[in-house]
């Protein structure tokens, strides 16, 4: 963008793009044709806090936000549709692997269950158990304390 076109007349603003232009390319060091946007952003606010749409079109502001901006919002539009695509996914994918564990639950004999049951609710006991002894150990700084009658000696 080359703004601040107001301070220029029809010819020095050619004058100016072409040499924005010629410099683009060389630091680029590309053979394509950059693409410059003259511009007037003091020109393109006071046109619409007027309304004038001629004075807009002027001020370079609607090519901008046509050649710019339009692409950029249709690229996130783009993106949030991705983006929501795959969280419907994922929670496609968590809902079958819920399904499928409920359905080899149902599968299985009761008595099995019940013991998978009893086994998971020991686990989840003893787990406990070493969590509140870890907790007391840190808690009281490892100095030998007593913790559930058991005396822990500090190495």
């Amino acid at each position: 963008m080359l703004n601040k076109i107001d301070y220029l007349n029809g010819p020095e603003r050619e004058q100016a793009t072409g040499f924005l232009r010629n410099a683009l390319r060389g630091l680029l060091g590309s053979a394509e044709e950059p693409q410059v946007f003259p511009l007037s952003a003091r020109d393109a606010l006071l046109a619409e806090t007027k309304g004038n749409g001629a004075a807009l079109e002027a001020s370079g502001l609607p090519r901008i936000e046509c050649d710019i901006l339009r692409p950029l919002r249709s690229d996130k539009l783009s993106a949030l549709r991705a983006s929501a695509a795959a969280k419907a996914k994922m929670l496609l994918e968590q809902g079958l692997v819920d399904l499928t564990l409920q359905r080899r639950a149902l599968e299985l004999p009761l008595d099995d269950l019940e013991q998978r049951t009893r086994k998971l609710g020991e686990a989840l006991h003893d787990t406990e158990r070493e969590r509140q002894v870890a907790h007391d150990m840190l808690v009281s700084g490892g100095e030998n304390p007593r913790i559930n009658g058991v005396r822990f000696v500090a190495p």
